[in-house]
């Protein structure tokens, strides 16, 4: 199937408390297996696919069963400058060198949308009763990514952020994180100056 190649855009508010998986602190990207630590920029970024029902059971809306992956997102900066993230570029790249941009908000409605009725239901004649609407979709895809996305534009001097971006695997053969990477550029440090590229290797260890 063919997709088109593009990235997506991070923009939104500094994160202040992180809510990922029920987290109440971020915990640095060193701490996770999937990462690429640049030494010398004393920057790391980490990468988590949540490809359980059990790692993914505090969503409100089902992703997995809709093609829909998340994958917490998490980046650490050491050093001495903020870290500018309003232009990142984060594609997933399968091990079939499939290049996927973070789904936007309207991609996931349309994907999550399939089975949905948003529209008041009816109950068979003869006695047409009116049932209460389902709550439309959008509105809870759009309040998951306001509490759960990755929404920084900078990272401060020896903190980090985390948050989850959403990937639409619709048509690629699972597992999808297998032999896959995150593919981060367009960082900046505080003078404009592009950091190198990171490439986040998702299979050094099994996902539970």
């Amino acid at each position: 199937m063919k997709r088109r190649l593009a990235y997506v855009l991070v923009i939104g508010l500094l994160c202040t408390a992180v809510r990922a998986g029920g987290a109440d602190r971020v915990h640095p990207a060193s701490e996770y297996a999937d990462v690429d630590d640049h030494a010398k920029e004393h920057v790391a970024i980490a990468a988590d696919p949540y490809e359980t029902k059990e790692r993914t059971k505090f969503f409100k809306l089902h992703y997995l069963d809709n093609d829909i992956l998340p994958v917490l997102i998490v980046v650490t900066n050491e050093s001495d400058r903020t870290i500018d993230l309003t232009d990142v570029r984060m594609q997933f790249i399968t091990a079939d060198d499939e290049r996927l941009p973070a789904a936007l908000p309207e991609e996931i409605v349309r994907r999550m949308s399939r089975d949905s009725d948003a529209a008041p239901r009816v109950l068979p004649a003869p006695v047409p009763i009116p049932l209460p609407a389902r709550k439309p979709i959008d509105n809870k895809v759009q309040v998951e990514m306001d509490e759960y996305g990755f929404n920084t534009p900078r990272v401060e001097p020896h903190s980090s952020v985390e948050g989850f971006l959403w990937y639409d695997m619709h048509g690629l053969k699972k597992p999808w994180a297998a032999g896959a990477q995150i593919y981060v550029k367009m960082i900046h440090d505080a003078d404009g100056n592009d950091l190198f590229p990171f490439t986040i290797l998702l299979d050094k260890m099994p996902k539970e």
